[in-house]
């Protein structure tokens, strides 16, 4: 009797375990596509960076992934990938990452970087930190680009006091592994038979 008490707790014990296990969340699909097409720990240059935080969220009615980087107090940079249903929800949804990001400070635009593809939407600026400072007294740089129903949203945060201050040439580089990777997700996304 008791022995059969035994393995009848036994028998509850590993199926509660069995059935919690099954309870994961699932990822989907478009999950699984957001954390691929979004920045890489790989893709910084130099050493001591790590994650600061990971978030899921729907932006401006689009799902969105976002993962920022820290490598000391105030410099960071900050990358969401968003996807929408459709290209015209992603036209407005850019409206709407433009309109609250670039106009909350005096922003000056960026040109030495650009999209490979010529008919991607984007916006390269830097915040001044005071005026009239030098080039190398930016505070925070900001990059948005849409490429037909996905958008990619970069903030760059700088330290001129930082020994680990990110340069321009290292931000374009970044940006441009961005923007191969917004290529490759188009490519990606088209069914198959349609032409490029």
């Amino acid at each position: 009797m008791k022995i059969s008490r035994i393995m009848f707790l036994i028998i509850v014990v590993f199926a509660t375990l069995a059935l919690s296990s099954c309870r994961t969340s699932r990822i989907s699909q478009t999950q699984i596509q957001l954390v691929q097409y979004s920045l890489k720990e790989a893709d910084l240059p130099g050493s001591g960076w790590s994650v600061e935080g990971k978030s899921w969220e729907s932006a401006y009615g689009g799902e969105s992934y976002g993962i920022t980087y820290i490598r000391d107090k105030l410099v960071f940079i900050s990358h969401v990938v968003s996807i929408h249903s459709n290209e015209d929800q992603a036209q407005q949804a850019y409206k709407e990452w433009e309109n609250e990001w670039f106009t909350i400070a005096k922003f000056q635009a960026i040109t030495s970087f650009s999209p490979s593809n010529t008919n991607d939407t984007f916006r390269y600026e830097c915040e001044e930190k005071g005026p009239g400072a030098p080039l190398g007294s930016w505070r925070l740089c900001l990059y948005l680009q849409r490429k037909n129903d996905l958008i990619s949203f970069v903030k760059i945060s700088l330290d001129e006091s930082s020994k680990n201050n990110l340069t321009f040439e290292e931000i374009n580089q970044i940006l441009g592994i961005l923007d191969k990777r917004l290529n490759e997700a188009a490519v990606d996304a088209k069914p198959e038979g349609a032409t490029p």
